[in-house]
């Protein structure tokens, strides 16, 4: 289990939320050999590497810890990336550098210069090795005739080396960061936070005009109460749950989540991602907790 970060700063940015988010995330060259060029392990490194000896490929290649049967749904996953302007969602296995085998979510969108031009993949990596609701074969995960194009989605020329503040703007899911105090108040929203249900966040930050709990499907509010609690308790643990939120049209838009509970100087906050599977039946199901930590 991940040790809960705890630290005396009061600054909630995006360095700190992908420091503490259950996911690796990383930026990767447009190129043969998916040269990595920033790498993170949110919440501790699943895979056991040093993650840094992928970066510039110094000591691996992307591939090489990608299962040898999996080679054909990377590069599957990344056509269909560079063929839409939206996250796409693929499964796939990973294997430890200790050889266990491990099932990952992963969501991956291409970042587009001005002209349109792919620059790299922007990504992000769940292990769902203790989660089997979510378990299947490998594939690209998002259906073909989902939409493709995302009205507002940020462009940028090539980063170079990217900075957090970079990534967590181009992130492919929805990252953030909630106070455990009465109104769960949200302090940080990036990645995909001003697509999912067509708010603008800055509505949501710091309770400016909408608490979190306004945007969740009356439905399924036991869910996301059960999981703070469980956060909160457990400090450092990820925990997963699948459940709807309600977009500004009305209708309810089905995500997957995975949280940890982290001590900010002497409070709780509960950071975590979301990735919208609206276009992605195989991942649908109840809306329940999938893995309490």
């Amino acid at each position: 289990m991940p040790e809960p970060f705890s630290g005396s700063s009061e600054v909630i940015d995006a360095e700190w939320v992908l420091r503490q988010v259950p996911v690796i995330s990383y930026f990767c060259e447009n190129d043969g050999l998916y040269t990595m060029r920033w790498l993170n392990a949110g919440g501790g490194n699943d895979l056991g590497y040093n993650l840094q000896d992928f970066v510039d490929n110094k000591h691996y290649f992307a591939a090489s810890a990608v299962h040898p049967d999996d080679l054909d749904v990377v590069d599957q996953f990344a056509e269909r990336a560079l063929a839409s302007r939206r996250p796409i969602i693929a499964r796939y296995r990973l294997v430890h550098v200790g050889g266990e085998v491990m099932p990952m979510l992963l969501a991956a969108r291409a970042v587009r210069d001005r002209n349109g031009q792919p620059q790299g993949f922007c990504g992000m990596v769940l292990n769902i090795a203790q989660v089997p609701q979510l378990h299947g074969p490998s594939q690209v995960l998002t259906d073909p005739g989902a939409p493709r194009e995302q009205p507002g989605t940020p462009v940028s020329d090539h980063p170079g080396v990217p900075d957090p503040a970079w990534v967590d703007t181009h992130a492919p899911a929805v990252t953030f960061a909630v106070e455990v105090d009465e109104s769960y108040t949200l302090r940080h929203g990036g990645g995909q936070a001003r697509f999912f249900l067509d708010y603008p966040t800055e509505q949501f930050l710091d309770n400016a005009r909408y608490r979190p709990s306004n945007s969740v499907l009356p439905e399924d509010i036991e869910v996301t109460d059960e999981t703070f609690d469980l956060c909160a308790a457990n400090p450092g643990a990820m925990i997963v749950n699948r459940y709807h939120l309600v977009h500004s049209q009305g209708h309810p838009v089905p995500g997957i989540y995975a949280y940890r509970g982290v001590l900010l100087g002497d409070r709780a906050v509960v950071v975590g991602v979301g990735l919208d599977i609206s276009d992605c039946p195989a991942l649908k199901g109840k809306s329940c907790i999938l893995k309490r930590g």
